[in-house]
């Protein structure tokens, strides 16, 4: 009687879960930042939005019919009202090109933001945002890359010369 009870549990139980795995996870509501603002040419960064969607990372928008040598910089911006903060770098880097700016914020006042380069990371720089201004950059690791760029050519080098022996 007992085993009967148990096994009629364990059934409406396993059927239970196979039922509720069939069902569609509920989905977030995605909040979308407010691009109506943003200049002609630009287009918002996908991964650079600040959790709150107040500040993002503008990148160029890429056109292979332009043959215009110009290209827009990317910029740090507050997207409503629109505000550029800060321009990062000196040259513009569309999304997924090598040495754009990659984005990693802590909270939504500060944000580090990289050239994301072949083999890692090639500036950083960290930016502290406070009443919708940049109150504070740190710049690092330019010359930490460079220190660990030659060495990582030094090892290519050693392992290449030793191949050739």
């Amino acid at each position: 009687m007992m085993r009967t009870f148990f096994v009629c549990l364990m059934l409406s139980w396993s059927s239970a879960l196979a039922i509720r795995a069939q069902e569609p996870a509920p989905s977030s509501p995605e909040v979308q930042p407010d691009v109506s603002e943003i200049p002609k040419g630009y287009e918002v960064g996908e991964k650079s939005v600040s959790p709150d969607q107040r500040f993002a990372i503008l990148y160029p928008v890429r056109d292979e019919d332009n043959t215009d040598a110009t290209v827009l910089p990317n910029v740090l911006v507050r997207l409503k009202p629109y505000t550029v903060l800060a321009k990062i770098g000196d040259e513009g880097h569309w999304q997924g090109m090598r040495g754009e700016p990659a984005a990693q914020w802590n909270g939504n006042s500060v944000v580090a933001i990289w050239a994301a380069e072949k083999w890692g990371i090639g500036e950083l720089a960290i930016y502290e945002i406070e009443n919708d201004k940049v109150k504070r950059v740190q710049r690092g690791l330019a010359g930490g890359a460079e220190i660990f760029r030659s060495r990582f050519q030094r090892a290519i080098l050693e392992k290449i010369s030793e191949r050739v022996r």
